[in-house]
């Protein structure tokens, strides 16, 4: 469930991106240190994948 502060901007994501000036502003640095911009989404969908594995095995084990 997604907590309730959260739901705008979650719902927002997709048509507005990140709220965090920091998250384009390190994309830029690493494409400007020759990352490929398919490769930095690679990265971050690696990441967030990994981070939900971990959640739902978390959850799991408390099960």
């Amino acid at each position: 469930m997604i907590h309730p502060d959260d739901v705008n901007g979650v719902g927002d994501w997709e048509l507005f991106g990140p709220r965090k000036a920091e998250i384009p502003r390190l994309v830029s640095a690493l494409a400007k240190r020759g990352m490929r911009l398919d490769e930095i989404e690679d990265l971050i969908e690696d990441l967030l994948k990994k981070k939900l594995c971990d959640l739902e095995m978390q959850q799991a084990n408390r099960s």
